[in-house]
């Protein structure tokens, strides 16, 4: 008998010791590419394509994109809408959610986009034009999120 729970608890501690090992994802997995970037009037246009192909994203996990553009200086910068890429199952839960009137998100999305690996993201951004912006970094910010909408390193 006591080698049975010892053996069931080993093979418990295994398993979970695999799901959380395979959480665990290096923040450059969001490549930001074809950046086309002008002036239009007084409004700034980008168009950027974001490269998910290194992301591997669970089933229950969703991953949060926010482009930001920030100055050389680091004094300015400006968050755009985000856009949210989920798991299959985390996909299932979000439209639940919404379908019952319940709050998903604490700031609405641009976009709730389903995972298919390999996958590229097109985003179209817009915003009025300021002497700041000249020379600006812009970068994505990914906050992952598995079960239960804990955060993941």
């Amino acid at each position: 008998m006591k080698r049975i729970v010892l053996y069931i608890f080993t093979v418990i501690a295994i398993l979970s010791y695999t799901d959380l090992s395979a959480q665990t994802m290096p923040a450059n997995l969001i490549r930001v590419e074809s950046k086309n970037i002008h002036k239009q009037g007084n409004m700034l246009v980008m168009d950027v394509n974001l490269n998910l192909d290194s992301l591997d994203l669970d089933r229950n996990e969703m991953v949060t994109l926010v482009p930001v553009l920030e100055s050389t200086d680091n004094r300015y910068s400006h968050s755009f809408e985000p856009v949210v890429v989920t798991g299959k199952r985390r996909d299932r839960i979000i439209a639940r959610n919404e379908r019952l009137g319940n709050q998903v998100f604490d700031e609405t999305p641009n976009s709730v986009i389903r995972y298919d690996s390999p996958q590229t993201i097109p985003m179209h951004l817009e915003l009025s034009y300021q002497a700041w912006q000249h020379n600006a970094n812009l970068y994505v910010v990914a906050d992952i999120r598995g079960c239960a909408c804990q955060q993941l390193d």
